[in-house]
């Protein structure tokens, strides 16, 4: 049977419907057309505003509707860094690179990316220069350097950068953030928390200032204090697990025992990555975020008698970190409680142990106070620290020996140790494997000259 012929309304119709789809067809694209650079501005504004994971969803999303765009790639390799996200920046840098980015403004990434976790024996020999061939970056880098002198136990170098960023930059909250953690560590808590205030001052939502502003008032026996300004860390960071646990142990401290525990509720014990990011974000170490959340349950089990339960959760935080001695000493005691003492005794004599090997770290840390360029005394606290109390403590004061002392001895044979006991077949292990013989072959390179 022949096709029916369309008549000349039909055909009008027709031409009418191909004329609103090709409109739509272009304001389509049009939408997209402007999706892609209105999304890159915005992950760029929330970067200035220090708010780093929702710029990373911002790149992310501009990049998965087809933003190729060099600053596009840049911004989201930025948003990784600043979410100390060091594997997802590398990603990002390896897109724009494969994508004809400027060479110099990847290199530029990756020398901030090592200053900002202490590896500055690589890449401080950079810092005069970019401070005057990057002018319009000079806030990305003072923080950099700043932050990895200050994780470097260097913050005497730390010092003039502080300043200038604060001087330079007066509205960036992240330069009285550092500034009010370098003088907290040096016992001023009054001069602390008036950095964390001016902090939320330029930005009242600027978690990581409301959380360590929390944690002053914790140590000064405030937990009502403390638990305004971890509520308001709570409601404004992007992962709130380390001010949640702040929560928890301030409702604990006041005697309410069921919110805190309804305030951890469904919060899982075993640390992720993104948790590990999250404890940074706020200057905390990665091993907190390993026993945090079961240490604050066993600590809320204890307070309201339940000792077998405490001790189940105090049990699983030293499983997660052998090394945190406060927290082996907590379970022996509630070991000791339950009647289990030939356990007891087992943390007990570990913590004993811990203790007597470091007996002198205080007199050691007060020495290099004085002298923090004496690399012999770096090598030997970063050798306590990492037998004894904190792996990741014990890594930083062994980097920072070298950047005094490349070829020191003690603290190259240390490292080498350290990495090649963590080398398998993935990706971390056979980074492990090349740290292992770099720091080998400076042993060996000295041994050939004597």
């Amino acid at each position: 049977m022949p096709e029916p012929t369309p008549t000349p309304r039909g055909r009008k119709a027709a031409r009418r419907w191909a004329v609103r789809a090709a409109v739509l067809a272009a304001a389509a694209f049009g939408l997209w057309l402007a999706a892609v650079p209105l999304a890159t501005r915005r992950a760029e504004s929330l970067l200035t505003a220090r708010r780093p994971a929702a710029a990373a969803g911002w790149a992310d999303f501009a990049h998965a509707i087809g933003g190729r765009s060099e600053r596009l790639l840049l911004t989201r390799a930025r948003a990784r860094r600043h979410a100390r996200d060091i594997a997802g920046m590398n990603a990002a840098l390896t897109q724009a690179e494969a994508s004809g980015a400027d060479p110099q403004r990847v290199r530029l990434e990756k020398i901030l990316a090592a200053a900002s976790v202490g590896r500055l024996r690589e890449v401080e020999a950079e810092l005069p220069r970019l401070l005057v061939d990057y002018p319009r970056d000079g806030r990305d880098v003072c923080e950099a350097f700043a932050g990895g002198y200050i994780a470097a136990y260097r913050v005497r170098e730390a010092a003039p950068l502080l300043r200038a960023w604060r001087e330079a930059y007066p509205d960036d909250p992240q330069a009285y953030l550092l500034q009010g953690r370098v003088d907290e560590h040096a016992g001023d808590w009054d001069s602390a928390a008036d950095l964390y205030e001016k902090a939320l001052e330029v930005d009242p939502r600027y978690g990581p200032a409301a959380f360590n502003l929390a944690r002053v008032h914790l140590n000064r026996n405030d937990p009502a204090a403390a638990l305004e300004h971890y509520r308001a860390a709570v409601a404004s960071l992007a992962d709130d697990t380390p001010a949640a646990v702040g929560e928890a142990q301030c409702l604990r401290r006041l005697g309410r025992l069921r919110e805190a525990e309804a305030v951890l509720r469904g919060r899982p014990t075993a640390a992720t990555d993104a948790s590990r990011r999250a404890f940074a974000a706020v200057g905390q170490s990665a091993e907190a975020a390993e026993t945090a959340v079961a240490a604050e349950r066993g600590h809320i089990a204890a307070a309201a008698g339940r000792t077998d339960e405490a001790a189940e959760h105090f049990a699983a935080a030293v499983a997660a970190n052998p090394k945190d001695q406060s927290l082996r000493y907590v379970l022996a005691q509630t070991l000791s409680r339950l009647g289990r003492a030939e356990e007891a005794r087992e943390h007990m004599d570990a913590y004993v142990r811990a203790r007597e090997a470091t007996a002198g770290l205080s007199e050691l840390l007060e020495r290099v106070a004085a002298r923090p360029g004496d690399a012999d005394l770096r090598a030997e606290i970063g050798r306590t620290f990492l037998e004894n109390l904190s792996e990741q403590q014990g890594l930083i004061w062994l980097h920072s020996a070298l950047a005094h002392e490349p070829d020191h001895q003690a603290a190259n044979r240390a490292l080498a140790d350290y990495y090649a006991a963590r080398v398998d077949d993935t990706p971390k292990g056979r980074r492990n494997a090349e740290r292992a013989a770099e720091h080998r072959a400076r042993l060996r390179g000295e041994q050939a000259e004597q």
